[in-house]
C-alpha cells in the first residue's frame, strides 16, 4: 500500500504516520511544499528509531506525484467525500492520500477524482480527526481486506505463557492441518478409552470423526513437543507430525 501527504505541516504528525509505514510494509509519499524540514527532531521523536527504515518519496507538487506514477489508483481521504471509506474496495498497489492539517486536500483536485473520493464517518459537529489516526483507520481498512498479506498475526508473551491449555493448542494444530490437507483426515475413526487425562475427544470437538489424537505438552524451554497418543489408519506417525507442524507455519 501506499500513503500520499498533501503538504503537511506538523511534523509529530508525519513521523507518526511514518511509523504507522513502517510497521505495515507501506511506502510514504510526500508532496511539497512540507510545513517541516525531514530533519527536524520532531519528526525523527515522533517516528522513533523506526524513520530509518521508512520508504519516503517527495514530490515538488502533486503534478510531479501524478508524473511519475501514470495510471495509479489514487484514493482522496476527504470529509467533502460521499462514499465512506469502508464501503469500497483496495488494491494492494494502491495510493491513498490526505491534505493537510488545516485545510485538507483541494478541492481542485478533489473534483478530478470525485469517484475515488472518500470519508471516515463522524459526528456532524467534528471537523475532522487528527490527520495521523486518519490515515491509521483507513490504511488497516484496506490491508484487513489485503488479508494483512506478510504481516505478524500472532504474539506470544516476553516473560510468561499464555494460559491456553495443551487441548487448544492441538486443536489449532489439527484445525491448521485440516485446511492444509483437506477433509481426507476426516475420514477415519478415532478410537477411545485413553486414560491420558490431558487427552481429548477430537471427534467431539469437531463433530467429525479424526485420525489421530495428538497431544503438544510444553518442555522445560517454554517449546511445545508433538506427542501421538494412539494411531489409527494407514497413516504414518511421521507424516502427520510433518503436516501439524507445517499447519502451525513450522517446516
Amino acid at each position: 500500500m501506499n500513503i500520499v501527504l498533501h503538504q503537511p505541516e506538523i511534523p509529530a504528525n508525519t513521523g507518526n504516520i511514518g511509523r504507522t509505514c513502517v510497521a505495515t510494509g507501506t511506502s510514504l509519499h510526500l508532496i511539497e511544499p512540507l510545513g517541516f524540514s525531514l530533519s527536524e527532531k520532531a519528526l525523527k521523536r515522533a517516528g522513533m528509531d523506526y524513520w530509518k527504515d521508512l520508504d519516503v518519496h517527495t514530490y515538488v507538487n502533486f503534478d510531479e506525484f501524478l508524473e511519475k506514477h501514470p495510471g495509479a489508483k489514487i484514493w482522496m481521504a476527504t470529509t467533502k467525500a460521499k462514499h465512506v471509506y469502508s464501503d469500497v474496495t483496495f488494491g494492494p498497489d494502491d495510493f491513498i492520500m490526505f491534505g493537510k492539517e488545516s485545510a485538507g486536500i483541494p478541492e481542485e483536485i478533489l473534483v478530478e477524482h470525485e469517484e475515488t473520493c472518500i470519508r471516515i464517518p463522524m459526528e456532524p459537529a467534528i471537523r475532522s480527526l487528527n490527520l495521523s489516526n486518519s490515515v491509521a483507520i483507513v490504511l488497516y481498512e484496506a490491508l484487513r481486506q489485503q488479508n494483512f498479506e506478510s504481516m505478524q498475526l500472532e504474539g506470544e508473551l516476553h516473560r510468561l505463557h499464555w494460559k491456553a491449555t495443551e487441548a487448544t493448542d492441538m486443536c489449532f494444530s489439527i484445525l491448521k492441518c485440516r485446511y492444509l490437507v483437506g477433509l481426507n483426515i476426516a475420514r477415519y475413526n478415532i478410537k477411545h478409552g485413553t486414560e491420558n487425562t490431558n487427552a481429548l475427544r477430537l471427534d467431539e470437538v469437531f463433530s467429525v470423526p479424526m485420525l489421530y489424537l495428538a497431544i503438544l505438552t510444553p518442555t522445560q524451554s517454554g517449546t511445545k513437543r508433538l506427542r501421538i497418543t494412539y494411531l489409527s489408519g494407514p497413516w504414518r506417525p511421521s507424516l502427520l507430525r510433518r503436516l501439524l507442524l507445517r499447519g502451525r507455519g513450522r517446516r
